[in-house]
């Protein structure tokens, strides 16, 4: 089956890996410029181990991981980079600064008009399943939205929560604890900061960088063996008939 991945997250990444594995014809359309960036998600790994199954033992150094009492910190940008490392050497097309411009019933599938910067994209992709797993976010280019159908398929089915986040020195988290609701430093000498409710607490050196985005309300579901959970469960739906 030919199968469009909206949103190229962690668990887009792992889900096109599994649907290739399966067999079937895999594109990921990603509205950002870049996989990765800007950074949306904990790097939150509660089992350490279960990284070996995605990443070489160098590939893990990159990574800064350090253990906390929330799971191990670490570099989440780099999960996501190696795993599109990952997705590039399979026959998975990915497709950055790319936005849906209309969604529209095909034979037995969807015929999905896009809009990129990319020259080599084509204007138009007929597959049988669209799975939204990301939405574009107020950071989107011009905080431009894909329009989607009806016809869509949700990827997380979970309650969602507004979550917001900052990358600080570790340093002055301990001269002034916040009240974050995850507190997880990384081997690199910085820690990542999540509140699911609003804070006012400030580093004395300010942030190094700021997060903002839409995740799974409930805290053990923000970590990397919630994706591959996630992502294990999964089960296409049911093909439209024309």
């Amino acid at each position: 089956m030919r199968i469009a991945l909206i949103g190229a997250n962690v668990d887009a990444l792992l889900l096109a890996l599994k649907l290739d594995d399966q067999g079937h014809d895999v594109t990921v359309i990603e509205i950002e410029a870049e996989i990765g960036l800007p950074v949306d998600a904990p790097g939150r790994v509660i089992d350490r181990t279960l990284l070996n199954q995605y990443f070489s033992q160098p590939q893990q150094a990159f990574l800064a991981l350090k253990e906390n009492q929330q799971g191990w910190g670490c570099r989440w940008e780099w999960v996501i980079k190696h795993l599109s490392h990952a997705v590039a050497h399979r026959s998975i097309s990915c497709y950055t600064r790319t936005r849906i411009l209309k969604m529209e019933p095909f034979d037995a599938g969807h015929c999905l008009h896009v809009q990129s910067t990319e020259r080599s994209l084509p204007t138009e992709l007929t597959v049988d399943h669209v799975i939204l797993v990301r939405e574009a976010g107020d950071r989107s280019p011009g905080r431009r939205q894909h329009q989607l159908s009806d016809a869509v398929h949700r990827f997380h089915q979970t309650p969602m929560a507004l979550w917001s986040g900052g990358l600080v020195v570790v340093a002055d988290t301990v001269t002034n604890p916040p009240d974050a609701s995850l507190v997880l430093e990384r081997a690199d000498g910085l820690a990542e900061l999540w509140w699911d409710l609003p804070s006012e607490w400030t580093p004395a050196r300010g942030f190094v960088e700021t997060y903002r985005s839409w995740l799974p309300s409930d805290l053990p579901e923000l970590s990397f063996d919630a994706a591959v959970h996630r992502v294990a469960s999964f089960e296409l739906p049911t093909p439209r008939i024309a």
